[in-house]
């Protein structure tokens, strides 16, 4: 902006501040340190701001020249270079879903933009991304190291605490909601800008020591505002979160700037020496990088003997089934694990369920076995079995275990004694399940959940896991890892009145908000060890969405590639010392691309190797995939009346695993795909595999209406098929049944239930010869509305609205007394019979 360290003109120096503001609040959108927002806003936010930046600072004259002869020229290269790194950056933020390269983009962002920007920028642009680069070395040591991550959570929760203490109001706020990570960044540029003024000595330690301690101060001073004016009035929301954030955010952000304008320091030069000392820094950097980003993921598992321990548990292990001869298929809920289980059998495991008609000991079961998993127990395990396990774990076995909420388990005796009965297991292991509630705060676990670098989480992102339940949160010490983190969640505390102990399920003061441990692993002997919070992981209802977490559950606790623990604490170190040596070779060659450049390839590099350290799974022709790649019109949450957990359920009774289908290149493994309400086309490639799985064998349903017909025309045309433009409404037209309030007259019940039922219809046709499973006739027009036909090997079902397959219109997962609704409105017969006609005729060849 200017090279005078404390201009006078008052325009000028709002220029300089909202420079600062737009890129400080841009990286502090894409650490996720500023708002209650999903991620993926986040980003948008962050990047906008950039975007405002560019077009206020980007010499657009530069294009003239650019674009002339001799692009390559000498002079031009500077600009040359500046907007690929700009181009660079903008590839990395929106090709990734993980906040590490957001933040790296920008570093290489801003380092782009002061290599071309029309005004001179360097002073503004020198402590911010050396403060960036701190910042993400913290950042990694915190998602990489146990120790880190307590220490700060820790840190979070203390100093909360004890303003709250002062203020009479109970706080215990973690890190990523009391506004820690705002405070730590500004903390970090200027010590950044102390560094870079020791020459001129304007910054003495003395007065970065008072920033420290006045950015504490001012800390302290939002948290007491949040204290006092927020948590007072006993109305909680995130948004107080985002003001309390805010409010930190500019205060840190002004007095950043003051400081800033009265500093005086010459920069370096921009650009970064051939020395031995500097080569060899980043080359360390890269290499440790590289093994601090790899080691959590070198994990190799084997297929092996799964102990499912089911007795005095409130688990079942039971799997959906069609009622026998003489009975009436009635609609059912419950408790079980039971596709989970069935699926890790189709994976190759062997699984004993421990049952009251098993008669096996504990210490029986787990000679030969691999991985022991327990879940709601109603009664805990004797002390000899509680030492069986922990045996059996040490000398190098697998322990999961499913925890609940409020220890709803536990009898009233043991609830008041605190007495948890997974913990007799997990004593001395470093995982502790806590008596309370793990509560989301923003809309579902998606938008409130992190995951830290795990083989359990290795290729997810938390909008992968769909499961909408709670559990309990958990504690974690020693070498014990978190894997999954609910940055904005909260612990409700239990009340022993209520049903299952629940709690208000609303935030209340003193209640820890923020920073959830949700699950956790770690080592205990020779063997490893997983919990989950909740055991809704494991539901069979939450299989379609969980199938490949659960794979990655059981590659961690089957490893065979068995790393030391020092291998990962030594692989810390080392990148310390490589940062060590990198700031130590000049903190003004930080202001270059080449230390943020050095980070993303090491990061890339480690995803690559990965990639290839992947365990191979085996194929199994029992999966029915469920496409969710294409913006489907369904709830993949479960329980809703959009939901398909219904149609999963009628999955498992057909004898198939139904599993969500994010990529297409998996398609192959199964026997089933199905097509529901799509609204993103698929692609020619797409076509291609689809239309392939169906001429090998495969089955292919496609549940579409009029309003989608655009997405699936590339395949009508491929099987040659059509949907009409026609509404038909529903059908037939019992319209009562589709309401809130679904009523129905007996007479129309019995003629209707057992017959198929449609929400909105639409006319389906094709080429013949095809079969006709539903049709309609109306003034003398007949109307196909479900056809199938033979295609090579395989079968195609069209089915004329978007909505049939859904539970509204199939079945729910609950019984109608959960629901609240009659028993013809959780499950309409017809359309389960109808479907179970298809897939018969499919497992016999269409007729």
């Amino acid at each position: 902006m200017n090279d005078n360290p404390n201009p006078d003109n008052k325009k000028e120096i709002l220029k300089n501040f909202s420079l600062i503001v737009l890129l400080t609040l841009s990286f502090n959108f894409f650490a996720a340190t500023v708002g209650h927002y999903s991620l993926t806003s986040l980003r948008f936010f962050g990047f906008i701001l950039l975007l405002i930046l560019l077009l206020a600072l980007f010499p657009f004259s530069v294009v003239n020249r650019l674009i002339s002869p001799g692009i390559l020229k000498k002079e031009n290269r500077k600009e040359v270079h500046a907007i690929l790194l700009m181009v660079i950056a903008a590839v990395i933020l929106f090709a990734s879903s993980h906040r590490l390269y957001w933040m790296l983009s920008f570093g290489i962002f801003i380092i782009g933009l002061n290599g071309i920007s029309r005004i001179k920028i360097e002073r503004e642009v020198a402590p911010i991304a050396v403060g960036t680069f701190l910042y993400i070395v913290v950042y990694m040591l915190y998602i990489h190291s146990s120790y880190v991550y307590r220490g700060i959570v820790f840190l979070s929760l203390s100093f909360t605490g004890l303003l709250g203490k002062i203020i009479a109001t109970p706080m215990a706020l973690g890190p990523s909601v009391s506004g820690f990570w705002v405070w730590l960044y500004f903390v970090l540029c200027m010590a950044a800008l102390f560094f870079f003024s020791r020459k001129s000595e304007t910054i003495p330690l003395r007065k970065f020591i008072y920033y420290v301690c006045g950015s504490v101060l001012v800390w302290s001073a939002s948290l007491f505002l949040y204290g006092l004016v927020l948590l007072k009035i006993d109305i909680y929301t995130l948004s107080q979160v985002t003001v309390l954030q805010l409010v930190l955010f500019f205060s840190l952000v002004g007095l950043f700037f003051y400081w800033l304008r009265k500093a005086s320091f010459t920069l370096p030069e921009m650009k970064i020496t051939k020395d031995i000392k500097t080569t060899g820094a980043l080359l360390l950097l890269l290499v440790s990088t590289i093994v601090l980003a790899t080691v959590p993921y070198i994990h190799q598992g084997t297929s092996g003997k799964i102990v499912f321990y089911e007795r005095d548990c409130s688990m079942g292990s039971y799997i959906p089934q069609f009622p026998g001869e003489g009975e009436s298929l009635v609609a059912e809920g419950g408790i079980s694990v039971g596709a989970t289980l069935w699926y890790f059998e189709e994976r190759g495991y062997t699984v004993e369920r421990l049952d009251n008609d098993n008669s096996t000991t504990i210490s029986e079961a787990l000679q030969g076995a691999d991985v022991f998993i327990a879940a709601n127990l109603n009664s805990p395990f004797s002390p000899e079995d509680a030492e069986i396990i922990k045996d059996f774990v040490r000398n190098g076995g697998g322990l999961l275990l499913f925890g609940e909420h409020t220890n709803m388990m536990a009898n009233a005796v043991d609830f008041q004694s605190g007495h948890h009965y997974l913990n007799d297991v997990l004593h001395n292991m470093g995982i502790t399940v806590n008596m309370d509630t793990a509560e989301w705060t923003h809309g579902h676990w998606q938008a409130s959940t992190v995951f830290m670098p795990h083989p359990v989480v290795k290729g997810l992102h938390p909008d992968e896991i769909r499961t909408g339940s709670v559990g309990a949160s958990l504690t974690i010490t020693g070498s014990a890892e978190p894997i999954m983190v609910g940055r904005h969640a909260f612990s409700d505390d239990p009340n022993p009145l209520e049903p299952g102990y629940l709690g208000n399920r609303t935030y209340d003061n003193g209640e820890q908000l923020g920073d959830i441990v949700l699950a956790a692993g770690g080592r205990y002997g020779s063997g490893n060890v997983l919990v989950f919070g909740d055991t809704s992981y494991g539901f069979s209802e939450a299989l379609p969405g969980t199938w490949d977490l659960m794979d990655n559950c059981m590659n961690f606790l089957t490893d065979t590639w068995v790393l030391p623990g020092s291998v990962k604490w030594a692989a810390v170190l080392f990148f310390v010392i490589a940062c060590g040596i990198v700031l130590s070779s000049g903190i003004g060659k930080l202001v270059n691309v080449f230390p943020y450049g050095i980070l993303l390839v090491g990061l890339l590099v480690s995803g690559t190797i990965s990639a290839v350290l992947d365990t191979p799974q085996v194929q199994t022709d029992a999966v029915a995939w469920i496409d969710t790649a294409h913006c489907n019109l369904l709830n993949t949450h479960g329980y809703k009346d959009n939901s398909i957990d219904g149609l999963c359920k009628n999955f498992m009774r057909n004898q198939f695993v139904p599993l969500y289908l994010d990529d297409m290149s998996q398609l192959q493994e199964g026997t089933v795909l199905t097509i529901i309400a799509p609204t993103s086309s698929y692609s020619s490639s797409e076509v291609k595999k689809i239309v392939s799985f169906v001429e090998n064998g495969g089955l292919l349903i496609m549940s579409v209406g009029a309003a989608e017909k655009d997405a699936v025309e590339p395949l009508l045309a491929a099987f040659q098929m059509d949907i009409g433009e026609t509404p038909l409404g529903p059908v037939p037209w019992i319209i009562e049944t589709h309401g809130r309030v679904p009523e129905i007259s007996q007479e129309n019940l019995d003629k209707y239930y057992h017959e198929p039922k449609f929400m909105e219809a639409y006319p389906v046709g094709g080429s013949p010869p095809y079969k006709s499973y539903a049709s309609l006739t109306y003034l003398g027009q007949k109307y196909e509305l479900i056809i199938a036909r033979q295609y090579g090997k395989g079968m195609v079902v069209l089915i004329g609205d978007s909505r049939f397959l859904l539970n509204e219109n199939l079945e729910y997962s609950l019984e109608p007394s959960r629901l609240g609704k009659p028993a013809f409105a959780c499950l309409w017969a017809g359309n389960v019979e109808l479907l179970k006609d298809i897939i018969t005729d499919y497992k016999e060849g269409l007729q």
